[in-house]
């Protein structure tokens, strides 16, 4: 279901057939399928899970506190992230960097691949996230964890 129905109906394109064969590579059996049936249920919604629930509201409620630089995203219509979200993310959290991208739902790195790069990397240059080190790697194009 989830490869079938869910990844394609949450991407503004179509995949083509050799992109959709490489997200089925690894999920040959149904055994090797369990840990994408099972993820979506550990998705909090309406409070449940109790614990992964309590983990994101928790996490959700430090973004409005936190004065850590914050890139935010932003696509419409999008999906778990809908316009009132948005605005509440837009109105709350602090230091907060807001990127409109344009169309999407929710594998938006299907739709912008190259936007969402750009976007990061403009964020990263204009925020100096960047050690010193890691800036003079990147010029070199070697990549740092």
């Amino acid at each position: 279901m989830f490869l079938n129905k869910v990844l394609p109906d949450s991407m503004i394109r179509k995949l083509t057939k050799e992109e959709t064969a490489a997200y089925h590579a690894p999920f040959p059996t149904s055994k090797d399928r369990k840990p994408i049936a099972r993820w979506p249920q550990e998705v909090p919604i309406d409070g449940f899970p109790a614990n992964n629930h309590a983990t994101v509201s928790a996490y959700a409620l430090w973004l409005t506190q936190t004065q850590m630089p914050t890139l935010f995203l932003k696509f419409s219509p999008g999906l778990l992230i809908d316009t009132a979200t948005s605005k509440y993310i837009e109105t709350n959290f602090k230091n907060l960097t807001t990127v409109d991208l344009g169309e999407g739902r929710h594998y938006v790195q299907e739709d912008h691949p190259d936007e969402i790069g750009e976007a990061i990397v403009a964020w990263i240059r204009d925020k100096q996230i960047l050690s010193s080190a890691a800036a003079r790697s990147a010029r070199r194009g070697v990549m740092c964890a």
